[in-house]
């Protein structure tokens, strides 16, 4: 392996900065032009924007797992790295990949085949059915395009290189903008596709991008070895490592849409506005988080190098700094947020009572931001040093314990804005607690 960054030296904010801004950009380009892809498919009509809400479960699940196969590559590499044991970082990326891509294709196969009465179980409209299977049936024959992309941009970060994920990110969100249009709607010499030419569009982004990836990988990192392709008497040590820490993570982010389904569900019960309000602000949310989610992102690599050297002191000062960040980050967040509340839940709906709530929860729940966001610094850490079913302890108890909880008993004692009050208070009563806790009772290192 050459090329690698050596995390355990140099000025940690630095680091920080370096790792976060380009996933930072990044992360903007992917959620950004995903919004547009969804323009373009609502001019089709309301069957295919109902059509592609369908997938989103489907597909949000498939993508939280692999997310987690990815923290888990991450995780291992990184500590390999910090325990300049060089010579199975390699092995771990080659064979991360080739799990990878078995992964997908049996998802893959078990996808095509139920889809059809998956979707009818999930209560699509018959007339949907056609239109759903039209864009899951490519993205189910494309997924492991998507997977390893994702796994192979998570091995080039725990090298502490994240301008090549962040770069490539943004050019595969720019090429899936440019096809997208082409596709759907028949431009130049390129057929009408419609949704399932969306489908093909984001394929053909995921290709490329894999192309791309493989190729960092193997010629300008070389952290991939065809020797170890066919070592098939390291795979189960390959798998045991990076599944140690890739299943925990992967039941950890399939419990925030489990709760998100049931708050929604809540709000439901109070109208459909309630309900539609909720759904603007998740997307302000995401938005908004996009820095933390960065940040948290960067210190895997950089806690998980200093882990395996040794080096408590560092490992400690990554998670303070970013801490730190998180909650400057949060109050200007809630500051604007605040301000511009009612301008800002303007822009996506005219409809007053949708405006009220929108407004309203932005004036309440974003003054937790900052506290909301030391969960996700503690996770990532501990995904980084090996520790995943601690962080996967903190996300269940408060998002099933806490968030959901709280949610319900604030609306069942004042209504919606009972229930943004519920909300606000898990993220900060989850916060500060598990900052004491974490910060008296975290592991050290053996050097």
């Amino acid at each position: 392996m050459r090329k690698k960054t050596d995390l355990t030296k140099g000025d940690i904010k630095s680091h920080l900065v370096r790792l976060s801004l380009p996933m930072m950009i990044g992360l903007i380009a992917v959620i950004s032009f995903q919004i547009v892809d969804m323009y373009f498919i609502s001019i089709l009509g309301k069957n295919e924007l109902a059509a592609i809400s369908f997938s989103f479960p489907v597909t949000y699940l498939v993508f939280s797992a692999m997310m987690g196969l990815s923290i888990g590559v991450s995780s291992v590499i990184s500590r390999l790295i910090g325990k300049k044991e060089i010579d199975k970082v390699s092995v771990i990326s080659t064979q991360a990949i080739i799990i990878t891509i078995v992964i997908s294709l049996i998802v893959s196969l078990i996808g095509i085949f139920i889809h059809d009465g998956l979707f009818t179980i999930m209560g699509a409209d018959p007339h949907l059915i056609p239109i759903i299977d039209d864009y899951m049936f490519i993205w189910f024959l494309s997924l492991c395009f998507m997977a390893i992309p994702i796994v192979g941009n998570a091995s080039l970060r725990a090298a502490g290189d994240a301008s090549i994920p962040g770069m490539i990110m943004v050019l595969s969100a720019f090429l899936n903008l440019i096809l997208d249009p082409l596709f759907i709607f028949g431009y130049w010499f390129f057929p009408r596709m419609e949704v399932e030419g969306a489908a093909i569009a984001s394929a053909i982004a995921n290709i490329f991008s894999t192309i791309i990836v493989l190729y960092f990988l193997r010629f300008k990192k070389d952290m991939l070895s065809m020797r170890a392709v066919f070592d098939f008497s390291q795979y189960r040590d390959s798998a045991a490592r990076i599944f140690n820490i890739a299943l925990p993570v992967s039941l950890s982010n399939i419990i925030n849409p489990v709760a998100g389904i049931l708050v929604t569900t809540l709000f439901s019960h109070f109208g459909a506005e309630a309900v539609a309000a909720f759904g603007i602000v998740s997307r302000i949310e995401a938005l908004a988080f996009i820095p933390m989610m960065a940040l948290a992102m960067a210190i895997g690599p950089l806690t998980g190098q200093n882990w395996g050297a040794g080096i408590n002191l560092r490992v400690r000062k990554t998670i303070r700094t970013a801490i730190f960040a998180c909650i400057i980050w949060g109050g200007i967040m809630a500051a604007l947020l605040f301000i511009f509340s009612k301008q800002i839940a303007g822009l996506f709906s005219d409809n007053e009572h949708i405006i009220y709530y929108a407004s309203l929860y932005l004036m309440i729940v974003p003054v937790t931001y900052g506290l909301a966001n030391i969960v996700n610094i503690w996770a990532s850490a501990f995904n980084a040093i090996g520790y995943p079913r601690r962080a996967f302890i903190m996300n269940i108890t408060k998002m099933l314990f806490a968030y959901v909880p709280y949610a319900a008993f604030g609306a069942a004692t004042a209504g919606v804005v009972g229930a943004f009050v519920g909300i606000a208070l898990c993220h900060a009563l989850t916060g500060i607690m598990y900052q004491i806790w974490n910060r008296y009772n975290f592991p050290r290192a053996r050097d």
